[in-house]
């Protein structure tokens, strides 16, 4: 697939399970509200184990709804990790990770606008415009940099830019099959000629770097490829 998402069952169990940790042990809050800031539990006073704040809320950020999960100790000492899915793809791209990292160290997903449960895209856009809402997203629920990015996919350009954007508030990235953004002009390039037999696979190829990449609309964050690639 030219945009892949992680979809697995085991990553719906595993994002389940962490949700089910998320509400267990305190009340529910009155109204969180879309700025309301992690708030440590005192560990009991024998020992000495990193304190946690597990939750799963909806973040207001310009009018809009983002949906985000963050997971792990607050007192570590350590950066927070912020995760960024692929195309089309939402916070259980990363369930059995957050499940794994969380052990040792505070961890955020969320869903992009048009993605899981976050409100639509509004129009064509670029990773420019997805960069700005995720500092937001991440100064209303008091992420403090520097931060460890880390991309998958498409969701790897966010990453690129906001390094470039922001370079003092990351202090490493990840990037996890991430895709280079000139790859499809290189690949258009290779392609053979235009045949009524050509194999399939090229003629999806094709299809993919001349239609879906030349229409916002056909990706469900509205998100511009190829203004975003360039």
């Amino acid at each position: 697939m030219l945009y892949p998402r992680i979809r697995s069952g085991l990553a719906r169990a595993a994002v389940a399970t962490l949700l089910a940790a998320c509400g267990s042990g305190s009340p529910p809050a009155a109204s969180p509200g879309p700025t309301a800031g992690l708030v440590a539990t005192p560990a009991p006073a024998t020992t000495t184990a990193a304190v946690s704040h597990d939750f799963i809320r909806d973040v207001e950020v310009d009018g809009r709804k983002l949906h985000v999960l963050c997971v792990g100790p607050v007192d570590s000492g350590r950066p927070t990790l912020v995760f960024e899915s692929g195309l089309g793809g939402d916070v259980e791209t990363w369930g059995g990770v957050l499940g794994e990292i969380q052990k040792t160290d505070r961890a955020c997903a969320y869903d992009r606008l048009g993605d899981g449960q976050s409100d639509k895209a509004p129009g064509p856009r670029t990773t420019t415009g997805q960069v700005a809402e995720l500092r937001a997203l991440l100064a209303a629920i008091e992420v403090e940099p520097p931060s460890v990015l880390v991309g998958y996919s498409v969701g790897g350009w966010n990453v690129l830019v906001h390094n470039d954007l922001h370079g003092a508030d990351v202090v490493g990235a990840i990037m996890a099959d991430v895709r280079p953004p000139g790859v499809s002009r290189r690949w258009l390039e290779a392609l053979p000629p235009v045949a009524s037999d050509e194999p399939e696979g090229v003629r999806l190829n094709r299809d993919g770097i001349t239609v879906f990449e030349a229409d916002p609309s056909l990706n469900p964050e509205l998100l511009d490829l190829r203004k975003s690639a360039a």
